[in-house]
């Protein structure tokens, strides 16, 4: 049973790549998905489609300040991308007896951004390779 209760602060929920939480990051989101099968035929005389419950997917991406100093850095992620790595994903918090999201992911997108006179930055995004689970931290 989880022991945050109430609205979670973002601040807490965190992108772990390896067990390592990305550093610096500055949001980051989870999403699941379902595809669809079709199953509409021509004895169907409606005007409405029908479908099927298909394959579910997951992403996860975030958002992070650029720097080469603690945690997981770029350069460990391009690593990873670069050489086609399944990577263990965990979306969550570290608080004892909460729940998270984990799973085998592809790194499917890695950019940097450059703004004048702003902090470099950095985005990753994360595809699922099978199936995610809920588990709760110990």
């Amino acid at each position: 049973m989880a022991i945050t209760t109430g609205i979670q602060s973002g601040t807490v929920i965190r992108v772990y790549v390896a067990g390592t939480p990305v550093a610096k990051a500055t949001d980051s989101s989870i999403e699941f998905s379902r595809g669809e099968v079709s199953i509409s035929h021509k004895d169907v005389t409606s005007s409405w489609k029908e479908v099927d419950a298909g394959e579910l997917s997951c992403s996860i991406s975030t958002n992070a300040l650029y720097a080469t100093d603690d945690g997981e850095s770029f350069a460990t992620l391009w690593t990873n991308y670069a050489a086609k790595t399944a990577v263990t994903v965990k979306f969550g918090n570290a608080v004892v007896d909460d729940s998270y999201y984990t799973g085998s992911f592809y790194i499917t997108s890695l950019s940097i951004n450059a703004a004048n006179n702003e902090s470099v930055t950095y985005s990753v995004s994360f595809t699922n390779n099978g199936a995610i689970s809920q588990a709760v931290n110990s």
